[in-house]
């Protein structure tokens, strides 16, 4: 931004975000509960869905209104069905749990990256060869923060460049 101090993080106001509380904001598991719930609508059936007891789906969806502080079902001893407002909020449901899921898989990715310098050696011309050039482009892909380093090797020195540690790995 401009005239903002190098290195400094713009507050959630002053970058359009608006933050809730932790106590205020709905877990992803409770909104998990809620979806599972408003498909089924009936509390025994999601429950069980669920793996849990009816009685703990019960508190935490009543939590989860808590937190919204709206109503998301009329429930009688009879039947479960959904307020305007439960069914205004299951698009949005679920697209909190999609997003949460891309999160994860997306921190995965990142977790699964490796950096570092891979010295290659290679003799003549199997730097050149296509498979090569396929090789070393689906690492690039692959792990992007790998550098590599192509060390060009003699027939006699192949072997002790690879037992000795001056190459990491040899096309040969």
């Amino acid at each position: 931004m401009e005239g903002v101090p190098d290195g400094h993080q713009p507050s959630p106001e002053e970058d359009g975000l608006e933050l809730l509380g932790g106590d205020r904001d709905p877990s992803t598991h409770q909104l998990r509960l809620f979806l599972t719930l408003a498909q089924e609508l009936h509390f025994g059936r999601a429950a069980a869905r669920l793996f849990m007891s009816q009685p703990t789906l019960s508190r935490q969806i009543r939590l989860l209104e808590r937190k919204l502080g709206v109503a998301l079902l009329d429930r009688t001893s009879r039947s479960v069905a959904l307020t305007p407002a439960g069914r205004a909020l299951v698009p949005e449901a679920r697209e909190a749990v999609w997003a949460m899921a891309r999160l994860r898989r997306r921190a995965a990715e990142h977790a699964r990256q490796v950096r570092g310098h891979l010295v290659l050696g290679f003799i003549a011309g199997e730097a050149a060869m296509p498979y090569t050039h396929t090789i070393l482009g689906e690492l690039r892909r692959r792990q992007p923060r790998i550098t590599v380093e192509l060390r060009a090797l003699s027939f006699g020195n192949q072997f002790e460049a690879l037992g000795n540690g001056d190459v990491h790995a040899a096309l040969l």
